[in-house]
């Protein structure tokens, strides 16, 4: 009989889970991992290793399925987080065990949140070399809102707010899809993929701005705000993220319009303040003009340096792709596990 057997996780595991957690994340609540969104993911893509001697869950490997969009073509893939180990059971290669057997028959794996020991263990199997992303933070929403506002504008904007289950405009978001740049590798984002992302967390309320040009869909901005203390590093203020954006190709003023309006309906939410990840090609050099400061920033740059988070890819039979993505909160854990101000 082996020592370990590797499955999908089941009701049953729960309380053997919390002990797990306290093991492997012990300044988060017990029930951290029994409220993943990987329970609401069908089919079931997370894997953990069970001892079979205790019957003790002595590793995890959380994974949700998403398309990347390569070289014109949307692939089938695979985004992996929760990848832990019980320090009751190192040095036994569990750890390898599981991301192996996740990655199997798969063309394209990414991984956007894991530690630089993951990091260095993913590299082990065949992995690209990790990506810092930065984290951009700007404080005082609302007055830049008003800073920045514009009178004259050839844009339509619409605000709505939306929970899993709440109507979507497939034809808006797929129409935006086809017209937005797709120069660099991505997660497709139509239709279908921001209803499975909202799928994940049916108890987050989100804030979603459709900006158009003579009836035309040009932009969306996804929003949320946070519950105070979601960043600790930040105390009790409480945080709005920009969790995802989509941009027509010729409209490239709709981010600024988007982003006032966001700014604006956070900060009537009471946001004191708000995360963007932007890796797309000149927002590292406009996000500063709405109060956004980085890693770069000098003094208080040092506080997000520890928030930027480490990217990296596998791929086969593709062909590789590059180092520069386009990536945002949507394609991250940091969404799912830092709560919202109606989940907690």
């Amino acid at each position: 009989m082996p020592d370990f057997i590797i499955r999908h996780p089941s009701e049953a595991d729960r309380v053997m889970l919390r002990y797990f957690s306290a093991r492997v994340l012990p300044d988060l609540p017990e029930d951290f991992l029994n409220q993943r969104w990987w329970w609401l993911q069908a089919p079931a893509r997370t894997l953990v290793a069970e001892h079979v001697q205790t019957g003790h869950i002595a590793g995890i490997c959380g994974a949700r399925e998403i398309r990347t969009w390569i070289q014109g073509e949307a692939t089938p893939s695979i985004a992996i987080s929760d990848w832990f180990v019980s320090p009751d059971y190192f040095g036994r290669g569990l750890g390898k065990r599981l991301l192996v057997q996740q990655m199997q028959d798969e063309t394209m794996v990414i991984s956007l949140g894991i530690t630089e020991v993951a990091a260095e263990n993913f590299i082990r199997t065949g992995w690209e070399a990790p990506n810092r992303v930065p984290l951009y933070l700007a404080l005082f929403p609302g007055f830049m809102a008003r800073l920045r506002g514009w009178r004259n504008s050839p844009y339509d904007l619409r605000v709505h707010e939306m929970k899993h289950g709440d109507p979507i405009n497939d034809r808006e978001i797929d129409t935006l899809w086809e017209t937005c740049d797709k120069s660099l590798p991505m997660m497709v984002r139509d239709s279908q993929e921001l209803r499975r992302h909202l799928s994940l967390m049916p108890g987050y309320s989100y804030t979603l701005v459709m900006c158009h040009e003579n009836q035309r869909p040009v932009g969306y901005m996804l929003s949320r705000l946070m519950p105070p203390g979601a960043i600790r590093q930040l105390g009790q203020r409480r945080v709005a993220a920009i969790v995802d954006f989509l941009v027509d190709s010729e409209a490239p003023r709709a981010f600024d319009r988007m982003l006032v309006a966001s700014f604006r309906h956070l900060a009537a939410q009471g946001a004191g303040a708000a995360i963007i990840m932007a890796t797309a090609p000149g927002l590292e050099a406009k996000l500063p003009g709405y109060g956004f400061i980085s890693a770069k920033t000098p003094l208080v740059g040092r506080l997000l340096k520890k928030l930027a988070t480490t990217f990296m890819y596998r791929t086969s039979e593709l062909p590789n792709p590059g180092a520069d993505w386009y990536l945002t909160l949507a394609d991250c854990d940091q969404d799912f596990s830092r709560g919202s101000e109606t989940a907690g």
